[in-house]
């Protein structure tokens, strides 16, 4: 099974080859566009729960309340989509 470091390996070199292609022949450069656009559609959707897992135990030995964790789980989340 492919990582997801492997996947973000994979989708980073298709967007350079589809910038190559469009530096080399500027009459394919909307296709290339194209193709960085399905590309980023195969993005992998961020974990809600993985990173509300991570800020839970890195806030463990504070007094962060669990609203708190929900909210910054909550802008993680949008700052990673608002990114794609």
């Amino acid at each position: 099974m492919a990582t997801a470091a492997h996947h973000q390996a994979v989708l980073d070199t298709v967007a350079m080859l589809a910038d190559q292609i469009a530096r080399a022949a500027p009459e394919c450069a909307d296709q290339a566009m194209q193709i960085v656009k399905l590309m980023q559609e195969l993005s992998p959707v961020p974990d809600r729960a993985l990173i509300e897992d991570a800020v839970s135990v890195e806030t463990a030995d504070t007094d962060v309340s669990e609203a708190r964790v929900q909210a910054t789980t909550d802008a993680v989340m949008q700052a990673v989509k608002s990114r794609s």
